[in-house]
């Protein structure tokens, strides 16, 4: 390890990262000598791009091996670091290794698709700019081809049947396309359907020119005029089968609504099965067939069995099935789907074409440019490391920003102004009453205050450590207001406070303030009991003048007599005292007294002084870091300069207001 590297903060030499080089040194360092090895993130002042990537088990905290992880990453990517001293936010291709052309190649072509003037360089904001990146459908990656994204007229058509006809999908961009599966669906349609075509052109029908409304009558009345001739085999076993549209048994009631009308009329056969042998456009037929049954006698039947006729019997329809039958097979296996209602020329020019092969390759090509954007994530991760990742280690490997005036640790919460006070360190802090409880080793005093946060990124509680004697507030309930690192304002109220010494100077009073105050309680301890005790004999006195003053007057001159006496007693018993206390103590020499005195203070302060010195010098920040999550391998001593540095004096003067605002705030504050 490079001596070089190592540097003093706080009595601990601490690991610097002072390049981007240094980072391969992480790998050697041992875990031991971090000052930090795991922290929560959500207390870390960073942005939540750097904590999520460090975070890689998504626990929370953030560990030495993620640290350790991500400096083996960068170097297996990087052969040159130049990018991580400057803290760039674009990526230089020529930076990367050259075993690393997939990465190269995925930045290539997201700078094709943003027409970026500089190919060389991308920035973190142009692989995020999805709404740009993916708008262009045949080049998004997704697999999905948007029609309207197609240059050629005649593919950009077919595509749009395929979306019409086939299941489509959305594109990264929001619009409707289709994958190579409705592309496959939609090609084997077409010729599934065109072959069904070429299949029925070999059967031969003098009817053929008129196939289409022949056997859309012959479907709707099929299964009528089957009923009907089956209803005249049933009459010859059954005479009770019987319906006569003209005798229906049917209630007049039924045919008042339409809808009825209807269902009855479906329920009747196509017409009188009693009277008529045969059915033919003369006869009685049911209205709701009767127009359909005589253009198909008039206009089709005839050609159908290719002579003319004058009436439909059993034998004329079962003729007429059969000369129908081989289109009926053919009709069914007519195939499923939108397909057969478009135009058969269209589709016969998108085989001949090879549509289909074309717009596969489309797809693959989408595809194949999928698979290097899907690499656009790792370049994101190289270029937030860059940012980030030397300001990270130097707030985890080591603490020097605490130690530095000016800067920020990653810790803090914020500044707090407070009855006219300024404290510049502040820790975040979950739960008030566990934090203490580990704070209370610091040997610091602490002052935990509620955070009227704004979203669930802001702590709710801080803990400000008072460094200073002029900086103690002990009013609990006291409100001021957190600055946050952002610059954004909070309201903060003190909810606990742990009273500790803050200086040797409040050491050394603090036990004569402990015996003033015992002194002072008692007193009103006394005090108390004598003004009860005052109260109550002169409630007593002036109850027995009362009953003395209803008494007789020889009775009263009698116990006037006796008050009298016991008053001159009462006085000389007085006089008695003082004159025995004045005797006693002119008989003390001045000095003695100014000796004992001073002796008695020597007896208190001496051990005191030792005892506050030791106390003090062991003061340790680095127990109220980890009571809010963080494991800290060395100790946080508060030392005089790092006390001057949170807690300086500040003072007004005339020349401040000849400062513009921003260096007023610099003024009053060293890190806002």
């Amino acid at each position: 390890m490079d001596k070089a590297k190592l540097k003093n903060f706080g009595g601990s030499r601490q690991f610097v990262i002072e390049c981007a080089e240094d980072i391969a040194l992480l790998q050697e360092l041992h875990e031991a000598f971090w000052m930090c090895t795991s922290a929560p993130s959500q207390h870390l002042n960073f942005p939540s791009s750097i904590k999520d990537l460090l975070d890689r088990n998504k626990s929370g905290r953030i560990f030495s091996e993620d640290i350790i992880h991500f400096s083996k990453h960068i170097l297996s990517h990087y052969n040159s670091l130049e990018a991580f001293d400057q803290k760039s936010d674009q990526l230089d291709f020529a930076h990367l290794k050259d075993d690393k052309k997939n990465l190269v190649e995925c930045a290539e072509e997201v700078c094709k698709n943003l027409n970026l003037s500089n190919p060389q360089l991308i920035k973190l904001k142009d692989l995020e700019n999805d709404k740009l990146l993916l708008s262009r459908g045949i080049r998004n990656g997704d697999g999905v081809i948007p029609p309207e994204d197609l240059d050629d007229k005649t593919l950009r058509e077919t595509a749009l049947l395929i979306v019409k006809t086939c299941e489509n999908s959305l594109d990264l961009s929001g619009r409707n396309g289709f994958d190579q599966k409705a592309l496959d669906t939609f090609h084997q349609q077409v010729i599934d359907y065109l072959n069904w075509i070429d299949e029925g052109e070999q059967h031969e029908l003098s009817f053929k020119d008129h196939i289409d409304e022949i056997w859309d009558l012959y479907t709707q009345l099929h299964d009528q005029i089957d009923h009907f001739f089956q209803a005249r085999k049933a009459l010859e076993f059954c005479a009770s089968m019987d319906h006569e549209l003209t005798h229906s048994t049917i209630s007049s009631d039924n045919f008042e609504n339409r809808s009825k009308v209807t269902k009855e009329l479906q329920s009747l056969p196509l017409s009188p099965i009693k009277k008529q042998k045969s059915l033919r456009p003369g006869n009685p037929l049911n209205p709701l067939y009767e127009s359909l049954f005589q253009k198909f006698f008039n206009d089709y039947l005839h050609k159908i069995l290719g002579r003319p006729v004058t009436e439909l019997n059993e034998e004329t329809w079962d003729e007429t099935k059969k000369a129908l039958d081989t289109y009926s097979k053919w009709m069914s296996k007519r195939p499923e789907g939108d397909i057969s209602h478009l135009n058969e020329v269209l589709l016969r020019d998108y085989l001949d074409k090879d549509h289909f092969e074309t717009l596969s390759q489309i797809i693959q090509e989408d595809l194949v440019l999928g698979e290097k954007l899907r690499l656009r994530n790792q370049l994101k991760e190289l270029i937030i490391l860059q940012q980030y990742f030397v300001d990270f280690c130097n707030n985890f490997v080591n603490y020097k920003y605490f130690y530095i005036p000016k800067k920020r640790a990653a810790f803090e919460a914020g500044t707090l102004i407070l009855d006219g006070r300024v404290f510049d360190l502040t820790i975040p802090v979950d739960k008030v009453d566990e934090h203490s409880k580990v704070a209370k080793s610091s040997g610091m005093f602490c002052i935990y205050l509620k955070i009227n946060k704004k979203n669930e990124h802001e702590p709710q509680y801080i803990c400000a450590p008072v460094c200073a004697l002029r900086n103690k507030i002990n009013t609990v309930g006291k409100r001021g207001i957190l600055i946050t690192v952002n610059g954004e304002h909070r309201d903060a109220q003190i909810v606990k406070i742990i009273d500790t010494p803050v200086s040797l100077i409040d050491s050394m009073v603090n036990p004569f303030r402990k015996i003033s105050n015992l002194i002072v309680s008692s007193i009103e301890k006394i005090s108390s009991s004598s003004e009860k005790n005052l109260e109550k004999q002169v409630n007593s006195s002036t109850s027995n003048l009362q009953k003395e003053l209803n008494s007789s007057p020889t009775k009263n001159s009698s116990t006037n007599a006796n008050s009298s006496r016991d008053l001159i007693f009462t006085f000389a018993a007085l006089g008695s005292s003082f004159t025995y206390i004045i005797a006693k103590l002119s008989s003390f020499n001045i000095s003695d007294v100014l000796n004992g005195l001073f002796n008695a203070l020597l007896i208190i302060l001496i051990p005191t002084f030792i005892i506050s010195l030791i106390k003090l010098s062991k003061r340790n920040l680095s127990s109220i870091i980890e009571a809010s999550g963080f494991a800290l391998n060395h100790p946080l001593r508060l030392s005089k300069e790092l006390s001057k540095a949170f807690a300086y004096r500040r003072e007004i003067n005339p020349e401040l207001f000849d400062h513009d605002k921003i260096k007023i705030s610099e003024a009053l504050n060293r890190k806002l």
